[in-house]
C-alpha cells in the first residue's frame, strides 16, 4: 500500500491522533518507517516527564513545571536558523534531533501530556501555533518553540511581538485544532520546505497526501498538474489539470475525459493565471495526441 493511501485510512479515522498523522506524513520521507516503534518513542518520553516532574495529581501540575522538563530536560527547543529544513516538520526526526517548528513543538507536548492524563490541546494562532495547559489552578498558554508560559489575555501582545504588528485575535482562534486540520498544516509546511529546497519529487509527495486528504480542493490538483506539466509528464498533467478546471468551471463538465488533443474553450470568466492553465492544458492535450 502507498504511503499516501495509509494516509488517507488513517486521516479517516475518528480515532485519530496528531502524533499518528504524523508519523504516516513522515512516510513520504521514510517508507519503511515503524510507527509503532515510533510510538515507543513518545511513550518513553512520557515516563520521562513523569519522573521529572512533582509527586502530586496530573490534573494540578502547573504549565510551567511541565515546560521546563519539555524544553530544559528534555531539550526540545526550536529551530530559529535553519527554519524551512523540511526535518523540522518530520516528526521522527523532531524526536531524534529535538529540534522542530512550532506547530511539531505542540504536538509533542499533546501526545505527552495525553499520556500522562493532562490535557494539552492544538491552537492555530496567525502565523504561529501554541497549545492550550488546562490544569485545575487554570488555562496556560504554551510557546514551546521559545520555550514560554503565557496567561489568555497575554497571547494577543506575545503575538503582536512576534509579527511585529498589532494582533487581534478572533475568539475561533480558541477552539482546539483537530488532528486532521493539524495533519493539513504540517504538509502545507512541509510543501513550502521541500519548495525552498527545489526538492520537486517531494513536493509531489506532498501533494499526493494532500489531495488525498481533501479531493475536493482545486487547488492541490492546480499545483500537483503544473508540477508534471514542468516535468512533460503529459498524461498525469493533462488529468490534474483537467481536474482544476473542471472544478473551477473553466471545462463543461460534458467534456469527454478521454479526449486528449480536443480544444477547451477559454470562459470569459477566466483569470489571467487560469488562461495560462488552460494553454498547459491544451498542450498537454496536443502532445498526448501526437503520442497516440
Amino acid at each position: 500500500m502507498k504511503p499516501a493511501v495509509q494516509f488517507a485510512d488513517a486521516y479517516q479515522r475518528s480515532d485519530a491522533t496528531p502524533e499518528r498523522l504524523a508519523f504516516e506524513i513522515a512516510r513520504m520521507a521514510y517508507p519503511a518507517l515503524d510507527i509503532a516503534k515510533q510510538l515507543e518513542k513518545l511513550d518513553v518520553l512520557a515516563d520521562f516527564v513523569q519522573h521529572e516532574l512533582p509527586d502530586e495529581e496530573r490534573s494540578t501540575l502547573p504549565a510551567e513545571d511541565f515546560l521546563r522538563v519539555f524544553t530544559q530536560s528534555l531539550d526540545f527547543h526550536g529551530s530559529r536558523e535553519a527554519y524551512q529544513d523540511p526535518r523540522n516538520s518530520l516528526l521522527p526526526d523532531v524526536l531524534e534531533r529535538r529540534i522542530g517548528l512550532p506547530i511539531m513543538l505542540c504536538l509533542v507536548c499533546m501526545a505527552i501530556g495525553r499520556r500522562l492524563g493532562v490535557q494539552i490541546v492544538g491552537l492555530g494562532m496567525p502565523s504561529h501555533f501554541l497549545a492550550l495547559y488546562r490544569g485545575s489552578a487554570g488555562d496556560r498558554v504554551l510557546d514551546p518553540f521559545l520555550g514560554l508560559t503565557l496567561a489568555p489575555d497575554e497571547v494577543e501582545r506575545h503575538l503582536a511581538r512576534l509579527l511585529g504588528r498589532p494582533v487581534q485575535l478572533a475568539p475561533e482562534v480558541w477552539r482546539p485544532v483537530s488532528p486532521q486540520a493539524m495533519a493539513l498544516r504540517i504538509l502545507h509546511n512541509l510543501r513550502n520546505a521541500y519548495l525552498t529546497a527545489k526538492d520537486l519529487p517531494m513536493v509531489e509527495h506532498v501533494l499526493d497526501y494532500l489531495i488525498v486528504a481533501h479531493p475536493a480542493e482545486a487547488q492541490y490538483w492546480r499545483e500537483r498538474g503544473l508540477l508534471y506539466y514542468r516535468q512533460q509528464r503529459w498524461l498525469e498533467a493533462h488529468y490534474d489539470l483537467r481536474r482544476y478546471l473542471m472544478r473551477m468551471g473553466l471545462l463543461p463538465p460534458s467534456l469527454p475525459s478521454g479526449a486528449p488533443g480536443q480544444p477547451a474553450p477559454t470562459p470569459a470568466a477566466a483569470t489571467q493565471g487560469d488562461q495560462r492553465v488552460l494553454e498547459f492544458y491544451r498542450e498537454a492535450s496536443s502532445m498526448l495526441a501526437r503520442i497516440n
